[in-house]
C-alpha cells in the first residue's frame, strides 16, 4: 500500500503558538512492494521574504528526526531560520540552524540535518551540532537512501554523496542549464524533476543509481510545467510516482512506465491554478493540503477519493506536510506549524 495515514479525523481544538519571526522509454529493474525512501524533497531556495500580515514567513519544509534519543520535529521557513521542536508537545528546542530548508538524513543509526541556505548546503549531526560536510554552490533538492545522499543544483547535475564516509562518489548530469526541482529515491532508481525552460515544460527523469544511467523520462502535459515534490510510494502493490505541479497532483506507475490516470486537480478551491500546495504520502492514506485555511484532506491513493478531512484548525495555506508512523507534521503560510494524531483524528499541539 501507500506511505502512513490513518483515515478518518474530525476536528479538534488546539493551542496555537507562532515560530519566530518528450520524455522516452523506460526500463526499470524489478521493485518489490517495499518501504519507500523516509526522506522528502526539498525544493529551490529562495529569499526569505517575510509574511506583511503578522511579521513571520511561510514553513517550506518539515520533518521528523531523533536527538539524543528523543524524537523532534523540524521546520525550516523563508525567514531563514530551521527549528528543532519537541514531540508532541512542539516546544522550542535547542537554537535554530541558519537555512530555509531542510531533510533530515539516517546516518550511521543516527540523525543528521542537511540544511539548505543562500550560500549552500551543510550536513549536521543532531546529537552534537557539529558540521559534517559543507556543499558550496546552489543547492535545489536533497534525498538520500541508506547508504547515499544525493544533492541536486540548478544546472541539472545531481552528486551522489557516500553516507558512511561522507565522500563523494560521482554525479549525474541531466539537461544543462534546468534547475533540479525534486528528488526521491527507492529501489536503486532515483527519480529527478527538471525544471521548465520558459514555456517549454520541464519532467521528471529516471536513473538507474547502480550503473549511474539514465533510464527513462516522464514528460510534462502543460506549458511551462515542472514538478515538485515528488515521492514514490507502493499503492496496490504497484511502484508508484507521485509529482505535484500547479496543474494538479500526477502518478505514474513506474513499471508500466504510463500515468495512472488524470491529475487530480485541486477543484473548488480560491486558487489560480489547480495544483496542492504541498502533500505526502504513508501507510494507506495519500494527504493533501489545501489553500487559505481549507481543512487537511485525506484520500485514498488508488483513486485520489477524499475519505476524511482534518477540519477547523488550519488557519492558512498548509505549504508543508511530512508523516512519521501514527504522527502528520503540517506547515502553514503564516508560519503555524501543527502536530496531528492521525489515529485518534485530532490535532495534538501547535506552535
Amino acid at each position: 500500500m501507500l506511505l502512513v495515514f490513518a483515515a478518518g479525523c474530525s476536528a479538534p481544538a488546539a493551542e496555537h503558538r507562532k515560530a519566530p519571526a518528450s520524455r522516452a522509454s523506460l526500463s526499470l529493474p524489478a521493485m518489490a512492494p517495499a518501504t519507500p525512501s523516509p526522506v522528502p524533497h526539498v525544493s529551490s531556495w529562495q529569499p526569505p521574504p517575510v509574511d506583511p500580515s503578522d511579521g513571520r514567513s511561510a514553513v517550506l519544509t518539515v520533518g521528523f528526526a531523533r536527538m539524543r534519543g528523543q524524537r523532534v520535529a523540524v521546520s525550516g521557513g523563508r525567514d531563514g531560520q530551521v527549528r528543532l521542536w519537541s514531540v508532541p508537545s512542539l516546544e522550542p528546542v535547542g537554537e535554530p540552524f541558519d537555512g530555509v530548508e531542510s531533510v533530515v538524513v539516517e546516518r550511521n543509526g543516527r540523525s543528521a540535518l542537511f540544511v539548505i541556505g543562500k550560500d549552500g548546503g551543510r550536513l549536521w549531526d543532531l546529537d552534537t551540532r557539529r558540521e559534517l560536510l559543507r556543499i558550496k554552490g546552489p543547492v535545489s533538492a536533497v534525498t538520500a537512501d541508506r547508504e547515499r545522499m544525493y544533492v541536486g543544483d540548478r544546472a541539472g547535475r545531481v552528486t551522489i554523496w557516500d553516507l558512511g564516509g561522507l565522500r563523494e562518489l560521482g554525479r549525474l548530469t541531466g539537461d544543462p542549464g534546468r534547475p533540479v526541482t525534486a528528488l526521491t529515491v527507492a529501489e536503486e532508481v532515483l527519480s529527478v524533476g527538471v525544471g521548465n525552460f520558459g514555456d517549454e515544460p520541464g519532467g521528471v527523469d529516471l536513473w538507474d543509481v547502480a550503473a549511474r544511467r539514465k533510464i527513462g523520462e516522464f514528460g510534462a502535459r502543460e506549458e511551462a510545467e515542472s514538478f515538485n515534490p515528488l515521492q514514490a510510494a507502493v499503492v496496490s502493490g504497484r511502484a508508484v510516482l507521485f509529482g505535484s505541479s500547479m496543474y494538479g497532483l500526477h502518478s505514474w506507475d513506474l513499471h508500466t512506465r504510463r500515468e495512472r490516470s488524470e491529475p487530480l486537480k485541486n477543484l473548488g478551491k480560491a486558487i489560480a491554478a489547480w495544483g496542492f500546495p504541498s502533500f505526502t504520502m504513508a501507510g494507506d492514506v495519500l494527504v493533501t493540503g489545501q489553500s487559505i485555511g481549507s481543512p487537511i484532506e485525506l484520500r485514498d491513493p488508488a483513486t485520489g477519493l477524499v475519505t476524511a478531512t482534518l477540519t477547523g484548525a488550519t488557519s492558512s495555506t498548509v505549504t508543508a506536510l511530512a508523516a512519521r508512523g501514527r504522527l502528520l507534521l503540517s506547515g502553514e503560510r503564516d508560519g503555524t506549524v501543527r502536530l496531528w494524531d492521525l489515529v485518534k483524528r485530532r490535532e495534538l499541539a501547535g506552535s
